[in-house]
């Protein structure tokens, strides 16, 4: 089984065409878009148009930032497979098993993965505080391991790890307290504790004497890395973290080379609209990755 994994395509339809003609001449048996098809209606649409076209199957997933009524809507008359309806699919020899959504949610996104209604009640509360009025609508993370060796789980988040170069290491800004900037422009003139910023941003918000602390740190869900370990997965791929992306690992957080079968393999398949997307491969019980730049 070989698939070819886009994450993180943010609406790009020139990353999507170019990804999708990569993986036509590597002879993937399918393809997966794991989550962050687009913000908007327009950009998901653009996407999936772009998806229709391919001779490949390709099945997609709701990541971190699409609008729950935009997703159902852009792919409902599609020529894709709805990896939000259907979790498990059988890819020749193997089986992909998705866990659609993500614990992290953009302004634009809607789909929380979580572990139980407590969970969500707690962060919707939280979440409300930067955008209020909001509804959610809750994934809760579900796992049937009957073969391990013949199963690729994919989601959008990555489990927890601890090591300093695994798939979840993030590098961002965070409020450490309300504060108001003046001639904000497009980085917004209120802002809450707590409020995550990407690197660019955060830079530029420190400069101008913002409290705003940079880290540097594992980000990946503690309560997958849970699941995995009791359900035994030996094989997975992510996007979300873009900065971690192209990196592959053992379950210990060991890193595995491109192009070598490992028996364990947990990998990033990156930012596609940036240029990084890759294909995982399954054989006899074991995994590679390659690393793919558009």
């Amino acid at each position: 089984m070989k698939i070819g994994l886009l994450g993180c395509v943010h609406g790009s339809v020139p990353a999507a065409r170019k990804a999708l003609s990569k993986f036509k001449r590597a002879s993937v048996d399918a393809v997966v878009v794991h989550g962050d098809l687009g913000d908007t209606f327009k950009e998901i649409q653009g996407i999936v148009r772009t998806l229709s076209r391919s001779d490949v199957p390709c099945i997609v997933m709701p990541g971190s930032h699409e609008p729950a009524r935009a997703y159902k809507k852009a792919i409902a008359h599609a020529k894709v497979n709805d990896g939000l309806r259907q979790t498990q699919w059988l890819v020749k020899d193997g089986l992909v098993q998705l866990i659609p959504g993500s614990d992290s949610i953009s302004k634009s996104g809607e789909f929380m993965l979580a572990w139980n209604k407590k969970e969500v009640k707690r962060r919707t509360q939280y979440l409300n505080q930067f955008w209020k009025g909001k509804r959610y609508h809750p994934i809760f993370a579900r796992l049937r391991m009957h073969h391990p060796k013949q199963t690729l789980v994919i989601g959008h988040v990555p489990p927890r790890f601890t090591q300093p170069h695994a798939i979840d290491v993030a590098h961002f800004g965070r409020a450490t307290k309300d504060f108001t900037l003046r001639n904000a422009g497009t980085l917004g003139a209120k802002h809450v504790a707590g409020s995550i910023y990407v690197l660019k941003n955060a830079r530029k918000l420190v400069k101008r004497g913002a409290p705003v602390r940079i880290l540097k740190k594992n980000v990946g869900n503690p309560h997958l890395a849970t699941l995995f370990r009791a359900r035994k997965v030996r094989f997975f791929a992510c996007a979300h973290i873009h900065e971690a992306g192209h990196r592959g690992v053992t379950r210990n957080g060991r890193t595995v080379k491109p192009g070598r079968w490992t028996p364990e393999l947990f990998y990033n398949s990156g930012c596609a609209r940036d240029g990084s997307v890759g294909i995982i491969e399954l054989s006899h019980g074991k995994a590679r990755y390659r690393n793919v730049k558009l």
